[in-house]
């Protein structure tokens, strides 16, 4: 029962629709008419600015570290734990309050993965900034790096 419950708050902690509420409350516009039309940061940034990107991105990660969190707390399966995860991305992509239409989940995601492997993500998040990804980096750089995530998960043992 707990585990449906965690489901259920990881996806509608997901459906927050940050980068769109931030957009009407620092301009009072609606993000999904302005550039690509997703409510995720990179939109954020190019209509709003970077302070309301950077905003965005604090909001977007929180949306995936605290349901897994919490589901650390409560839940003794790792497969569960993961599912939360997993349930927090697809409402942020998915988001009951915005009209099922939202951003890509890069930095919910990376929310996800931040509490799951601390060790493995090091390697993943280090990759977008090399220096040879060509125009427009938005989405090459999250693509870049998350072919590392897998292969160095399965390497990786957390310190007992």
């Amino acid at each position: 029962m707990v585990t449906v419950l965690l489901l259920a708050l990881g996806y509608a902690l997901g459906s927050i629709p940050t980068g769109m509420l931030i957009a009407r409350w620092r301009r009072g516009m609606d993000i999904r008419q302005y550039g690509s039309g997703n409510i995720g940061m990179t939109n954020v940034l190019r209509a709003v600015g970077q302070g309301a990107a950077a905003a965005t991105l604090l909001g977007d990660l929180a949306k995936g570290i605290v349901p897994v969190l919490l589901a650390g707390l409560w839940l003794t399966s790792p497969w569960a734990t993961g599912f939360v995860g997993l349930a927090a991305i697809v409402g942020h992509m998915y988001p009951l309050f915005a009209g099922f239409h939202g951003g890509k989940g890069v930095a919910t995601s990376l929310g996800v993965f931040l509490p799951l492997l601390p060790g493995p993500l090091r390697y993943g998040v280090r990759s977008p900034s090399d220096p040879w990804p060509p125009r427009p980096p938005s989405l090459l750089s999250p693509c870049s790096g998350a072919h590392l995530r897998p292969t160095s998960s399965v390497r990786w043992r957390p310190r007992r």
